[in-house]
């Protein structure tokens, strides 16, 4: 509000490791002491490379009080290295190496982010690198982090979020080519759109979610494009925020747009954020789903030509942090249910039989010997269907090796069904988290089980 802001400074110098004279030196980009939201300028030129893979190392000392901005020092025991921020910079022609001149400045900001910016000198080409400092005192295990990403112009950011606001302002706006457009501005096709640049435009959608009332056709882009922008609901700075901003959505629903396009966008949605939902807001969409989902008998199948209850039953099976009962309820409706599987009503079982969550915890997992009843059923499903491949990622994820005893399944059930993907030539990705204990998801495992890739420049840990 108005009143006196107390602030001391920041409590630790940062600074960024440079090439210097053919040798590595520190550059303070931030002196201790300095107030957050202050821009520090540094005039020097540099020389930064741009369309190759970089690394920019960062550093902080909580002990030098001495070193002003732009001082360069040589690495000490009174410095600790961060984690580096690992990106490419584009300018020019994406497959042209280029070296260029530029100036740096630098802020704290409010959230525990430093901004370090690269302003072309011979250019208005400017470049925001982001290193979030603020961890979590006790991270989660199951938390995301950004890696290596494209950095893009400021100014193709701006033209692509005013295409954006463009676009959802009329009825007769082009709506229906707004991603094309925003990939020809960024000259970058939407995949490798980076996970800060998507909540850049997320938070865009989200500024104005009454783009969704002008017409059916912009209220199915913006669900469509928000739940793109927000996957996987976790991962980056203010991504809480922003999924509460998404929940006060879910109440009201859609702007009475009942065509399958719309409903199919909806679903979509909150399955893409799914992961940064609390168990609570988890258990609210759970049970309403349940309920439209399961009959009192609990037999249901899922028709093929049927996307909407697809849909629904792939957000079900992607609210990991729901309790263990209905995650059992909704496999004994699925497996025990008349009737073949079609191909894609294995996936949801995938979710619920998984031994990894992605982001729940472990105690969200269906323990091993309650698991097991469902196998037999799971095995004679998939042979009923002749084990397409989501009924083979199906088994593969109930019998993932974890380690822990409580979680894992028989051996002799693991190795029935090693037998099975190998009759079936199941890949390599598949069969090794059965046969070793694996940290990491392969890479194969994260778009086939989320149902999406993730955004580039952002992983999960551990999964």
């Amino acid at each position: 509000g108005d009143t006196v802001r107390i602030k001391g400074g920041i409590a630790n110098a940062y600074y960024l490791e440079i090439l210097a004279e053919e040798q590595h030196k520190l550059l303070c980009v931030m002196p201790r002491d300095t107030d957050e939201g202050v821009i520090c300028h540094l005039d020097r030129p540099f020389m930064l490379q741009t369309n190759t893979p970089v690394s920019f190392p960062l550093h902080a000392s909580a002990t030098r009080l001495g070193d002003s901005l732009g001082d360069m020092i040589d690495a000490n025991d009174e410095i600790t290295s961060l984690p580096p921020l690992q990106t490419s910079l584009r300018f020019g022609k994406r497959d042209e190496k280029t070296t260029i001149e530029c100036t740096l400045a630098s802020r704290l900001n409010e959230i525990g982010t430093l901004e370090v910016w690269c302003q072309a000198t011979q250019t208005d080409h400017r470049f925001p690198l982001t290193f979030e400092l603020r961890n979590s005192s006790s991270p989660s295990p199951y938390d995301a982090s950004i890696s290596h990403h494209t950095v893009i112009d400021e100014n193709q950011i701006h033209c692509a979020v005013l295409a954006i606001s463009e676009a959802f302002k009329t009825p007769s706006a082009p709506v229906d080519s707004l991603v094309k457009t925003i990939e020809g501005t960024l000259e970058l096709p939407r995949k490798e759109w980076p996970a800060t640049l998507l909540r850049t435009f997320a938070d865009t959608l989200l500024e104005h979610s009454e783009w969704r009332e002008i017409s059916s056709r912009h209220e199915v882009r913006w669900l469509n494009l928000c739940g793109f922008c927000m996957r996987p609901g976790f991962g980056v700075v203010g991504d809480d925020t922003r999924i509460r901003r998404l929940w006060k959505l879910w109440h009201p629903g859609l702007n009475g747009n009942d065509s399958t396009e719309a409903g199919l966008n909806w679903w979509l949605l909150w399955r893409r954020i799914a992961g940064g939902l609390s168990a609570g807001q988890q258990e609210q969409i759970a049970g309403f789903l349940s309920r439209e989902l399961m009959s009192k008998d609990m037999k249901t199948i899922i028709k093929k030509d049927d996307a909407i209850t697809l849909e629904k039953w792939r957000l079900l099976s992607a609210l990991e942090k729901i309790q263990v009962n209905l995650k059992c309820k909704c496999l004994n409706a699925l497996l025990n249910g008349t009737g073949k599987l079609p191909d894609q009503a294995f996936w949801p079982i995938v979710r619920f039989a998984a031994r990894k969550l992605f982001s729940g915890p472990d105690d969200a997992v269906i323990p091993a010997n309650r698991l097991e009843t469902f196998l037999p059923s799971l095995m004679a499903k998939a042979n009923q269907a002749n084990n397409p491949p989501n009924a083979l990622l199906a088994m593969a994820s109930a019998a993932r090796l974890t380690g822990i005893l409580t979680l894992d399944i028989s051996p002799a059930r693991r190795s029935e069904i090693h037998d099975i993907l190998c009759a079936n030539h199941a890949s390599q990705d598949i069969l090794q988290p059965i046969e070793s204990i694996c940290e990491q998801s392969p890479d194969a495992w994260t778009p086939e089980i989320l149902g999406d890739t993730l955004p580039l420049g952002l992983q999960l840990l551990n999964q």
